[in-house]
């Protein structure tokens, strides 16, 4: 009888830690979100949109005064997404057997100064141009089958994970960042997320000095990711070599300025 229940006692202890190995903690906080984030776009595309009509629900009980329901329902992608994530993710290696997210990435280098300037000036169009350069390196040299243009457009829900990338290629070569990756990308998230769009009759001369401060801090907090794309490739290529500056760089740099002086002039002119 002792031999019996120290079988059982053993049996379910191996089934708690096959479940904890299977269970993904990130994938139970971030949901859907974390397959975008290991680069399953189609499979966290779907996800999300199975997420959407569960929330919704939990929006539809929670309102017809079920509120447990609501809970499990507001619960339950978040749940399926921790115990799938691993599994998911494994096959997606398998599937792209050529996949190295290890392999050394040579970035888009360009200097401090190229990159504020052309931040500032474009009203932060220049940000999606450099996000595409750094995930089309990533694409290249890591034989990964993403999207840049896709992501680029989804800066925002992309900026984490490509700084992550970034620092963690840089972190190879023994780089020793002041700022971790997830401050500066979250520095740079929330930053841009405080420049709302303004209506054009509302728009103070305060609140246009708040907005253009708002473009430089943004601005300044790609800094951290520049300086380790820069240390990564001068330590790849034995020296640090910016990228030339190419004429679909200056036009979006110049549709992106041109954007801006239509916004104040429109608020300066046509509201006022």
């Amino acid at each position: 009888m002792p031999n019996r229940k120290k079988n059982i006692f053993f049996a379910g202890g191996a089934i708690v830690m096959n479940f904890w190995r299977d269970f993904n903690i990130k994938a139970l906080f971030c949901g859907p979100f974390f397959y975008f984030w290991q680069g399953m776009v189609r499979r966290g595309a779907f996800l999300l949109t199975l997420a959407c009509l569960c929330w919704l629900g939990a929006v539809l009980q929670w309102q017809s005064g079920n509120s447990a329901i609501a809970a499990i329902m507001l619960s339950l992608p978040f749940l399926f997404c921790a115990l799938r994530a691993n599994a998911d993710y494994a096959a997606y290696l398998a599937q792209n057997n050529n996949y190295n997210p290890d392999a050394p990435t040579q970035y888009y280098s360009v200097s401090l100064f190229r990159l504020i300037f052309c931040s500032i000036v474009s009203g932060g169009f220049y940000d999606i141009y450099w996000s595409y350069r750094q995930w089309n390196a990533v694409k290249h040299d890591q034989h990964a089958r993403i999207s840049p243009f896709l992501r680029c457009l989804s800066n925002l829900f992309f900026i984490y994970p490509l700084f992550n990338r970034i620092y963690r290629s840089a972190a190879q070569l023994r780089y020793l960042p002041r700022f971790p990756s997830g401050l500066a990308a979250m520095s740079y998230i929330l930053i841009n997320l405080a420049q709302e769009p303004k209506n054009y009759d509302s728009l103070s001369s305060g609140e246009a000095v708040i907005l253009a401060g708002i473009l430089a801090a943004s601005a300044l907090s790609l800094i951290p990711a520049q300086k380790a794309i820069n240390f990564n490739n001068a330590r790849l290529n034995g020296a640090l070599k910016f990228a030339p500056v190419r004429w679909h760089e200056v036009v979006i740099t110049l549709i992106g300025l041109l954007l801006m002086i239509s916004y104040f002039w429109a608020n300066q002119f046509l509201y006022n």
